[in-house]
């Protein structure tokens, strides 16, 4: 029979500090390769310049108009016979008041 020594065992203590070792080695070891990594070529000049942002502030401006008085309305009374020369001309006789200008130039 061969007598093998048994093997020891590490502490709780042992245990967690090799954890936290590799644990922090784990977390460091993209960033120590990212920064070991050769930078990226870039054009010669553009290096130290920067767009130039440019900041534009609108201001809108409301005008208030007083409502301009529009004249009464005019009705015009013609007589109602269709015969003669009378109703070709009452058609034409009713006088329509002119809309009110808009600021926004519609209609």
């Amino acid at each position: 029979m061969t007598d093998t020594p048994a093997r020891r065992r590490f502490s709780r203590r042992a245990l967690r500090a090799l954890a936290w070792v590799t644990g922090g080695l784990a977390f460091t070891t993209p960033f120590v390769a990212l920064s070991a990594s050769p930078r990226v070529a870039t054009a010669e000049g553009a290096e130290g310049s920067r767009p130039v942002i440019v900041v534009r502030k609108i201001t809108r401006r409301v005008v208030v108009h007083a409502a301009p008085e529009t004249p009464p309305v005019r009705y015009v009374y013609v007589d109602g016979s269709s015969s003669g020369s009378s109703g070709a001309s009452a058609s034409s006789a009713a006088v329509a008041a002119p809309s009110a200008p808009t600021s926004t130039g519609g209609s």
